[in-house]
């Protein structure tokens, strides 16, 4: 019996995956599916990729598509993803929209509303990541809209016996405007001069790494550079909790979320999307405003290991595509 082609979007870029959120779902996906593009072969234009695939796959699974203008020569993606969604429509097969926000966290615009208007109107199916998000894309939507929780995926991580910094909070991930790492040291950095903070992760933006530098001092620390996961395994273990102050509208689900929970860390987010459902499952804090934080940060970390240990099983890869299978029989 042949299985169904299936074509995953994005296809990986000259520089890797940077988020291991792909290469987990496709190497799921090769065990249900016949995973077109399985071999990971480096793209230079993501969109003529997909007008190639529009033309051979039974099912696309689409993520962040939307952002498709803020790629490199923009305006020609943008219609090279339009080309290919009608080549796909004419064939009449089936689109998977991976609904990860409810806006591009780089904002919305005429060309990013229009690729969201056409994937409300005419895919088959779509996922999100928060219930939040599952709430108002069933708003728009002309198909069947499901929650699935973020997968989650454990890290065979080895000891790190590199230079330690003394951290009670850990924030990492790359770090970028929305995540909201200064907002939070600017309203937090003094209530909170008795706990040591570790900020961990690449910042690209000079301007916003120099106004976090000017924080730093005996208690707050700075590194900016993406580290393994060995040393990041390292911190989330040995520190009470790892913060996500995440700011603006398009807050919705997080790998580095549950990232942190396989890597047994007890996280704080604030009280939307994904966070406020992994505080309904009782493996996250949550915030309403940063007056709460200090209390929040200085309170025992008491989340229970076996309600850990009962969400991590529940939440793999192979339940979440065995649910997206079920869905499209």
């Amino acid at each position: 019996m042949n299985k169904t082609k299936v074509y995953f979007y994005p296809s990986c870029p000259k520089e890797g995956y940077g988020n291991p959120y792909c290469l987990n779902f496709k190497n799921t996906l090769k065990e249900y599916f016949e995973l077109l593009d399985a071999d990971n072969k480096i793209t230079r234009m993501k969109s003529m990729t997909l007008l190639n695939y529009s033309f051979r796959a039974d099912v696309f699974i689409l993520n962040w598509i939307e952002n498709t203008i803020y790629l490199r020569f923009g305006f020609i993606q943008f219609c090279l993803v339009l080309l290919s969604f009608i080549i796909i429509g004419l064939r009449k097969k089936k689109v998977i929209w991976i609904y990860h926000n409810v806006i591009p966290h780089e904002g919305e615009n005429s060309f990013t509303r229009v690729i969201m208007s056409y994937l409300f109107k005419h895919s088959k199916l779509i996922v999100s990541h928060s219930k939040e998000a599952s709430a108002y894309a069933t708003n728009k939507a002309f198909c069947k809209v499901i929650y699935c929780c973020h997968p989650i995926k454990l890290f065979n991580v080895q000891d790190w016996n590199g230079k330690k910094i003394a951290c009670d909070v850990l924030i990492w991930g790359t770090i970028l405007p929305y995540k909201g790492v200064l907002e939070f040291l600017q309203n937090c950095s003094r209530q909170l001069s008795n706990i040591n903070i570790l900020v961990l992760g690449k910042c690209k933006d000079n301007n916003l790494a120099a106004s976090i530098n000017d924080f730093c001092s005996s208690h707050i620390f700075f590194e900016n550079r993406r580290a393994d996961f060995n040393e990041i395994a390292y911190y989330i273990r040995t520190c009470r909790y790892v913060l996500f102050p995440y700011i603006g509208e398009s807050i919705s689900s997080s790998g580095v979320l549950m990232d942190t929970i396989a890597m047994g860390g007890i996280p704080i987010g604030p009280n939307k999307g994904a966070f406020k459902d992994l505080r309904e499952e009782g493996v996250c804090k949550t915030y309403n405003s940063y007056d709460e934080l200090p209390y929040i940060i200085n309170s025992p970390n008491n989340i229970a290991n076996d309600l850990k240990e009962e969400f991590i099983e529940k939440n793999t890869w192979n339940n979440f595509i065995e649910r997206l299978s079920s869905e499209l029989d």
